[in-house]
């Protein structure tokens, strides 16, 4: 799930007691995330290993590489201050980690790193983001950009 994140390899027909092993394989632009069965994990490995006891369904379960789920930051924030925000992926990133852009509409007020990496296999990184000293309430946008994947962010800087 989805049908097109990859392929699996090991369903068929076994007797009690023999040893299975299913093997989950993603498609360019997916990545395994889990095998469940009946919407419990029961493996995070794409090759899973197991001795028939009884029925099983398994769902091989992928997602998109280079997604990003969300962008977490305060929507107020003291002037002057340093706060962190986190960049949370749908999926774990791939070897060599995720290099996510980040973008404030008004640097002045806001000033965020203009790029944060999520390690390899992990899904969120986090970021500091400084306000300068503000007179009147001032607003700016943060948006976070991974490949074809944008999120935003509206942050008001409080004086």
């Amino acid at each position: 799930s989805p049908s097109n994140g990859g392929t699996t390899d090991g369903d068929g027909d076994y007797e009690n007691g023999d040893p299975v092993t299913v093997t989950a394989t993603p498609n360019g632009g997916y990545t395994f995330v889990n095998w469940t069965e009946s919407g419990s994990e029961v493996s995070t490995d794409p090759s899973y290993q197991f001795t028939i006891d009884t029925n099983h369904d398994l769902v091989a379960n992928f997602a998109e590489t280079g997604t990003i789920k969300k962008l977490i930051i305060d929507s107020q924030i003291p002037s002057g201050s340093k706060v962190r925000g986190k960049v949370v992926l749908k999926a774990p990133a791939p070897d060599g980690g995720s290099v996510v852009t980040l973008k404030s509409s008004n640097a002045a007020a806001l000033a965020v790193p203009a790029e944060v990496t999520v390690p390899a296999g992990q899904t969120r990184a986090t970021f500091k983001a400084t306000s300068s000293h503000v007179t009147v309430v001032t607003n700016a946008k943060i948006t976070a950009t991974l490949g074809g994947s944008k999120k935003s962010a509206q942050v008001t800087v409080n004086h």
